[in-house]
């Protein structure tokens, strides 16, 4: 899948524009597969689906819109800023973090009586 991102990547811009006019569903795989591949959020996922689909004549508009100015389709996650979702880490560490001691009380000892 890797190799049809970089393939896609690489093309001309011409030709970029001419496979978006002609072949708009090559640009919605792409998306598809590169949105999987980034581990974005799966709204995104499905609003490439989507758009790709049932909304084909604006997603056929942003494409070529957004290869001319971007040199790359259009991506939902930033178009309608939708953040990746949050990747926490559980895999157990060698070692566990000690814990740093807290801090002495310091004391209020009112010294103006002296």
């Amino acid at each position: 899948m890797e190799e049809f991102l970089k393939a896609m990547d690489g093309l001309p811009k011409i030709v970029k524009v001419l496979l978006a006019i002609f072949l708009g569903i090559i640009y919605t795989i792409y998306m598809v597969i590169r949105d999987i591949l980034n581990k974005e959020n799966i709204l995104v996922v499905v609003l490439d689906i989507i758009f790709g689909t049932f909304l084909g004549f604006i997603n056929w508009i942003l494409n070529i819109v957004f290869i001319l100015k971007d040199d790359t389709p259009v991506n939902y996650a930033t178009l309608f800023n939708i953040a990746k979702p949050d990747v926490v880490d559980v895999t157990p560490s060698a070692e566990e973090p000690k814990a740093e001691p807290a801090p002495e009380a310091e004391s209020k000892a009112d010294d103006s009586d002296k």
